[in-house]
C-alpha cells in the first residue's frame, strides 16, 4: 500500500505496540530497511496530521450538528473511522509519552470525541438513508446498524480505556454526551442481535458477518474495561505471573 494506507490504517496497530514495548527514552531504532525511527516524532507528527483532519469537522461539530461529508470522507480514510487512532494516542499517553504536549492534545481530541459520539452517528444514518433509495431495506439496515456498533464500540474502547487508566478527566458536559451516547451504544447493541443473521450470510456473505464479529469483540472491550474483570487487568496480572515464573 502507499503512504497514505500506512498513516491511516497500519500506523495505529503501531503506536499501541511501540508506546507499551518501548520506554518513552529509549523508542529510537533503525528498521529492516536502515531508516532511522524515532517514536516521539512519529507520535507528534500522526497526531498532527490526524489533528488535522479534526479540524474538518470540529465547527459543526462542536455546533451539535452531524458530522460534515468532507469530515466523513477525510476519517474514514483511517481504519474504523479514526478510532484507533485515538486509542493509538492514548496508549502513547498511558506510557509516558508527553513530548509536543501530547497529553494535552489527546485530551482535545477526546474532547472532541464526545461530540462525534452523536454527530457521526447522525452522519452514518444519513449516508444510509441516502444509499438506500433504491437498495433493499432489510440489507441497507444492516450496513447501518453494523456502522453504528463499529463506531460507538470503538469509541467507548477509548473512552472506557482513558477513564480506566484516568489519562483525561471529563467535565460534567463532556460526561453528558458520554451519557447519552452510551444509551445509543446500547440501543445499536439490541437493533443488531433483533437482525436477520441467516439472510446477512447469505444475501451479504460470510465477510460482512465476520465484519459485524469484530465489531461486536471491539463493543466488548469497551464494556468489560470498567468492570473488575476488565481485559487490561487479567492482561497485566498474567504478564506479571508470567515474569515470576
Amino acid at each position: 500500500g502507499g503512504k497514505g494506507e500506512l498513516v491511516h490504517e497500519h500506523l495505529p496497530w503501531g503506536l499501541i505496540a511501540f508506546s507499551i514495548l518501548m520506554k518513552p527514552g529509549e523508542a529510537y531504532w533503525t528498521n529492516a530497511y536502515g531508516e532511522a525511527l524515532n517514536l516521539p516524532i512519529i507520535a507528534d507528527r500522526s497526531l498532527a496530521e490526524y489533528e488535522t483532519t479534526c479540524a474538518l469537522g470540529e465547527r459543526e461539530l462542536k455546533a451539535d450538528r452531524a458530522a460534515p461529508p468532507n469530515f466523513r470522507d477525510a476519517i474514514k480514510k483511517y481504519s474504523c473511522f479514526g478510532l484507533h487512532s485515538v486509542y493509538g494516542f492514548l496508549s502513547l499517553v498511558k506510557h509516558g509519552y508527553a513530548n509536543n504536549n501530547l497529553p494535552e492534545r489527546v485530551n482535545r481530541v477526546m474532547d472532541l470525541l464526545t461530540y462525534r459520539l452523536k454527530g457521526d452517528a447522525e452522519a452514518i444514518n444519513a449516508e444510509y438513508a441516502a444509499a438506500g433509495v433504491n437498495a433493499p431495506k432489510e440489507q441497507v439496515e444492516a450496513f447501518r446498524v453494523r456502522a453504528l456498533v463499529k463506531h460507538y464500540g470503538h469509541a467507548f474502547e477509548a473512552i472506557n480505556y482513558a477513564k480506566l487508566h484516568k489519562l483525561t478527566s471529563f467535565n460534567a458536559e463532556q460526561q453528558r454526551r458520554i451519557s447519552e451516547g452510551e444509551q445509543a451504544f446500547y440501543d445499536s447493541l439490541v437493533k443488531l442481535q433483533s437482525l436477520d443473521w441467516a439472510m446477512m450470510k447469505t444475501k451479504l456473505g460470510e465477510k460482512f458477518v465476520s465484519d459485524i464479529v469484530i465489531a461486536i469483540g471491539h463493543a466488548a472491550r469497551a464494556l468489560k474495561l470498567l468492570t473488575p474483570q476488565n481485559p487490561d487487568t487479567l492482561a497485566f496480572s498474567f504478564q506479571e505471573k508470567s515474569s515470576r515464573g
